[in-house]
């Protein structure tokens, strides 16, 4: 037994010792009845005894009292603390996103807890559909859980660019369920240059389909494979376009750089578009 062992049984030991200083005070106030029946031979050592046996039942009960205290106290002090958790939060991995949900990205859910730890099952909801994803298991003390596009994409309805879909994070313990607050996870769009042998495409798009509402313009940097820089300015561009003299096949994609130029009206949409090069499907 070690001493953390020890201090945990204190409250049953001191239980214990409360019931008999229960039963002594029981067998002390039986003879004290007896006494105060029994004809007093010579009455001074009669009171005397009958005072003697009050005094002791009236320690016996303050020590008694004492006990039950300090039981009480041990007990609240060591007794394992509840789980709480709480400040659940959901925010994208991207940098870009500063600190917005979006559906293009890694999602990193956080939270604070206190108490004993647990394990603990956790999912995102929709709000509207109540919908969920799959259930993640993770430690309560652990703060923090990933989820990647695949874990959450089932869940998404509105599929207009920067809408939102209203969802929550539910973090379930053994014994109850502690929910976020409602966050906005925001409906994000890319910008692709596909690469092709005849040329390069440059798309806007959502869930792969041509986003033909969008105006924008791009600078495509690269490096040619014998290390000359080759930069190309291109647009506006309105949903898709197409150039045929841009042969991103010739040049060394690893050094290859998407920048991407919005109109001042849209300065703030950078947060939900995310940027590829990626060979053409064609």
């Amino acid at each position: 037994m070690n001493i953390y062992d020890l201090v945990d049984s204190w409250p049953a030991v001191l239980a214990i010792a409360g019931l008999i200083m229960y039963q002594l005070i029981k067998t002390h106030h039986g003879d004290l009845k007896i006494l105060e029946k029994v004809r007093p031979v010579n009455p001074e050592v009669h009171k005397e005894l009958i005072e003697k046996f009050s005094r002791r039942k009236y320690n016996i009960s303050i020590i008694c009292s004492i006990l039950f205290v300090y039981a009480v106290f041990v007990y609240q002090k060591n007794r394992p603390k509840p789980l709480k958790i709480e400040n659940i939060h959901l925010s994208s991995s991207h940098p870009d996103a500063k600190g917005y949900a979006v559906d293009l990205d890694e999602l990193t859910i956080q939270w604070d807890s206190s108490g004993e730890p647990e394990d603990v099952d956790i999912y995102m909801e929709n709000m509207d559909s109540e919908r969920r994803t799959r259930e993640f298991k993770a430690n309560s003390s652990e703060g923090s859980l990933k989820l990647f596009v695949e874990d959450y994409e089932p869940l998404l309805e509105r599929r207009r660019f920067k809408e939102s879909n209203r969802v929550r994070i539910v973090v379930r313990s053994k014994n109850k369920p502690f929910k976020s607050k409602e966050f906005d996870l925001y409906v994000g769009m890319e910008i692709v240059a596909a690469m092709a042998n005849n040329g390069t495409m440059i798309t806007a798009e959502i869930d792969g389909a041509i986003y033909s509402y969008y105006k924008f313009l791009v600078v495509i940097s690269v490096n040619k494979k014998n290390g000359e820089n080759y930069v190309e300015r291109l647009g506006p561009i309105t949903g898709r376009e197409f150039y045929p003299n841009i042969n991103l096949q010739d040049y060394n994609r690893k050094g290859a750089i998407l920048m991407l130029y919005l109109y001042p009206d849209q300065e703030d949409d950078i947060k939900f578009i995310r940027k590829s090069i990626r060979p053409s499907e064609n």
